[in-house]
């Protein structure tokens, strides 16, 4: 009896399902929402699960059907899932926001039904009680199924309705609590018997509870729809309002702004501009800007091309700013703008450019002056040639100057991070950390500099001087700003400075010594001359006078040696060309050194050519040549090298060698070399480090008088067991080489009838010999004492006088005062200095009168005959 009952409700559920299935899916294109096409698919659902029950029921009393049973089955069980979770999910679509769903409901209709298709599936006897106790839990599982899934949704409805007299809402959900009921209790009839009532009512009793849920969720749809719609009106009735109100508000603001704005159609017209703008276009082209407008009208080709460019994409729908100097005519200079194109949509469509040029040039003065300070500030710290730091008051390194890598060798990157007591000697940590304490605290009793060493990246202590200033960061954190300076090449150059003030106290008591040494040779000289010139080669005094006359030889190149290290000797300076000196000098070298000794000479023929005399330039290489064999008993190499050095306008650190063009002259030797405590004396006079040997001093002191002497400098270098290198500078001369002979000797001159010599000499053996030298000459002599008694003995004399015969340095008033008092009466009169010192190291008072000469000490018979004539004969008309 049921199963024709149950086949036709099917069949009515299946039409009824497809009829709202329908009318949901058209309400769907209508509305597009999601509820509404989760609730299609519900109904859809459910036609199928009316389908497939009712074949799965026929299949039970068609044999032909009855293989599929089980098909049917299990296809009634999907269908009847997808509608219920379409039922869920669109319920709770409905209602989002307003009651929050649960994943659970799902969940446990998901995992019933899988039971009941499991069950579905367990093979068993046909009408036997087992399969009848599965049909019946089956049964029962779908049913509850049904009612979570109903009462759910009713649930979530009845959340929302609560309070409200919403007629579809109150439909819906009271038609799906009586649904959810009705299936509850369905499985109940399987165990009271088939009471033909009650299988009526359990089968189409729920038709109508589906039809009024289907009602309850049109209207529902409706009702929302609806309040939808008025909410929307209401929405928009307000934003129209705002948006006039916006609108008069954004063009009064563009009315006023100080930026040009404008808005430019597709075609490249002007829709509508701001006052500014007007104003502009004005100015630059006197044009009268209306809407309409061809923007082609007001641009010059640079603005065409900035604008063809920026246009594109914002049609595009692609906002873009760009950057540009503009000229109008009111500005003399272009100004800057940042221009801002803002595409101008109408629906989906855009239909112009906003158009914002807003005046950067201020900004971009500010911003180019500001990065010209930062490079600038960048530039003074990264070149400094100072170590920079940022530190910490624990000396912790923030930041490092590049100087660091040129001074110590690290990259300063790395120092980032690290302590800077790290770098420190270990013996001056406790103070430095001292002082940067004291620092921070703004303690002014912290020392200007401090001196500090640091430890480079070979291991070794630099000396350097320190000095920081505390300052605070913006977040109110204490910094210190330490500058580091290496102190190396000033310890250097003040220990030269040192050096080169001892030498030259040494010199000038060298010069001193020198001068009264050579007054006493020149009286011996004299004397010994005046003997030979008494004594016959018979008599056997002649061969001891020659031996004295040796040994003053040999006592004036002394003094000599003296002098040219006091820079006083008396040079006769000529233009040498450095190659041929050497050339004539080769064998005298090899000579001196031995054979046990390679020479190696590597002077270019293009070498410049210095000023200098010979003598002194041989001495130079003599010396050096006899300092490198003594240092090289078993052997080695003495080596001869120049070049031709440019100095620029920073001149050179190692020397002081001025600008200009300078003849570099290098003498090394592979020898024994020179301890370093010893290299800041080897100049001196009388040092030596050779006592044992028979060394006297003045080599190396002559070598350094006789470069300095020609303007030039000399520096030394060594190594204890790889050698010595002297590197000499000579300033270069721009002449033509002197290769002139020199003149030969003339004849010893004699005085004519009546020549007389005023001779003025304040010492002793000196003005007595020299007399009796003029006078065995020829010449009546008139002698005084110094320079005071000259004048008077000169005032007194009415006669002529044919030459004044003078020292210079002399007590009372020095020779060249003396002689300027004579000549004021006696204009005319030659003048012969003789002196020990040279003309280089006197002080003249009035300076060498005009047509005077200078003959140093101590001097020849021939020397001084030669002189005496030519100043007489080239007085005389």
């Amino acid at each position: 009896m049921r199963i024709p009952l149950f086949v036709s409700a099917s069949g009515i559920l299946v039409i009824l399902a497809l009829g709202l299935a329908w009318t949901f899916r058209e309400l769907g294109v209508t509305y597009e929402r999601r509820y509404v096409r989760a609730w299609y698919r519900s109904w859809f659902a459910l036609a199928g699960y009316a389908l497939f029950a009712a074949l799965a029921l026929l299949a039970v009393n068609v044999p032909a059907l009855a293989p599929l049973r089980t098909v049917f089955s299990l296809g009634s069980m999907v269908a009847a899932y997808v509608h219920m979770r379409a039922l869920l999910v669109g319920m709770q679509d409905l209602c989002a926001g307003e009651r929050p769903a649960s994943a659970w409901p799902l969940r446990i209709v998901s995992l019933l039904m899988l039971a009941a298709g499991t069950i579905a599936l367990v093979p068993t006897a046909s009408r036997s009680d087992a399969a009848m106790s599965l049909y019946l839990v089956r049964i029962a599982l779908l049913a509850l199924a049904w009612a979570l899934a109903y009462g759910t949704a009713g649930l979530l409805l009845l959340g929302r309705a609560a309070g409200t007299s919403a007629l579809g809402r109150s439909v819906l959900y009271s038609n799906l609590f009586a649904y959810a009921a009705l299936r509850f209790i369905e499985p109940s009839a399987h165990f009271v018997g088939p009471a033909p009532i009650l299988a009526q009512v359990l089968t189409f009793g729920g038709l109508p509870l589906l039809v009024g849920v289907g009602a309850g969720m049109l209207i529902t749809l409706l009702e929302v729809e609806r309040s939808r719609a008025l909410e929307a009106a209401n929405a928009r009735s307000i934003a129209e309002r705002s948006a006039t109100e916006s609108e008069a508000t954004l063009a009064a603001a563009l009315a006023t702004s100080t930026d040009p704005v404008f808005i430019v159609n597709r075609d490249g017209t002007l829709a509508s501009a701001n006052r500014r703008f007007i104003e502009l276009v004005a100015q630059a082209t006197g044009l009268v800007v209306a809407p309409g407008m061809s923007l082609d009208a007001f641009m010059d080709d640079p603005t065409r091309a900035f604008w063809e460019d920026a246009l594109p994409p914002v049609l595009a729908g692609e906002p873009v700013v760009r950057r540009k100097s503009f000229r109008f005519a009111s500005q003399s200079e272009p100004r800057a703008f940042a221009v801002r194109f803002t595409p101008v949509r109408e629906g989906n469509s855009v239909i112009g450019a906003l158009v914002v040029a807003h005046d950067t040039t201020e900004e971009e003065r500010l911003r180019h002056e500001m990065q010209r300070r930062e490079e600038w500030f960048r530039s003074l710290i990264e070149n400094a040639s100072d170590m920079i730091f940022q530190v910490t008051g624990d000396a912790l390194i923030e930041y490092a100057s590049p100087s660091v890598d040129r001074i110590l060798g690290y990259d300063h990157t790395q120092m980032i991070g690290r302590t800077g007591f790290d770098f420190m000697h270990p013996d001056d940590v406790p103070t430095i950390a001292d002082a940067l304490r004291r620092s921070l605290n703004h303690d002014d009793s912290v020392p200007t500099v401090v001196p500090l060493r640091a430890r480079n990246i070979h291991g070794d202590y630099i000396p350097l001087e320190g000095v920081s200033r505390p300052y605070v960061e913006r977040d109110g954190s204490e910094r210190l700003i330490v500058a580091l300076r290496d102190v190396r090449e000033r310890q250097r150059l003040e220990d030269e400075l040192t050096g080169a003030r001892r030498l030259e106290a040494i010199g000038r008591l060298a010069g001193g010594v020198a001068h009264d040494f050579n007054n006493l040779l020149t009286a011996v000289a004299g004397n010994v001359t005046l003997l030979k010139l008494k004594t016959t080669e018979q008599s056997g005094v002649a061969e001891h006078l020659v031996e004295i006359e040796h040994s003053v030889q040999r006592g004036a190149e002394l003094t000599r040696r003296l002098l040219a290290f006091a820079r006083q000797q008396r040079i006769e300076p000529r233009i040498l060309h450095i190659p041929t000196q050497l050339a004539d000098l080769d064998r005298l070298l090899r000579r001196l050194l031995g054979d046990g000794i390679l020479v190696d000479v590597d002077v270019p023929g293009s070498l410049w050519s210095i000023r200098a005399d010979a003598t002194a330039f041989e001495q130079i290489l003599v010396n050096l040549a006899v300092n490198s064999r003594d240092a090289m008993p078993q052997g080695g190499t003495f080596r001869v090298a120049g070049q031709n050095v440019t100095v620029g306008a920073s001149g050179r650190e190692s020397l002081n060698l001025t600008t200009g063009d300078w003849v570099q002259l290098v003498v090394e030797d592979t020898g024994s070399g020179i301890p370093a405590e010893l290299l800041g004396r080897i100049f001196e006079p009388f040092f030596t480090t050779k006592a044992d040997h028979g060394g006297t001093g003045l080599g190396l002191a002559t070598v350094y008088g006789a470069v300095t002497q020609m303007g030039g400098q000399v520096r030394v270098d060594s190594t204890i067991g790889r050698g010595t290198k002297f590197t000499m500078f000579f300033p270069r001369v721009v002449a033509p080489h002197e290769t002139a002979a020199p003149a030969p000797k003339a004849a010893l001159p004699r005085a004519k009838p009546g020549e007389v010599v005023l001779l003025m000499e304040d010492e002793p053996p000196v003005r007595e010999v020299t007399a009796k030298l003029l006078r065995r000459l020829g010449y009546e002599v008139l002698t005084a004492v110094d320079g005071e008694s000259g004048v008077e003995i000169s005032d007194a004399r009415a006669e002529p006088i044919s030459i004044v015969v003078s020292d210079i340095v002399m007590p009372g008033i020095h020779g060249d005062v003396a002689c300027a008092r004579i000549r004021e009466r006696r204009p005319t009169v030659p003048v012969l200095f003789i002196s020990g010192f040279s003309q280089e190291a006197l002080r003249w008072q009035h300076g060498m009168p005009a047509g005077a000469r200078l003959l140093g000490k101590p001097f020849t018979l021939d020397d001084l005959a030669l002189s005496v004539r030519e100043l007489i004969d080239g007085a005389q008309p």
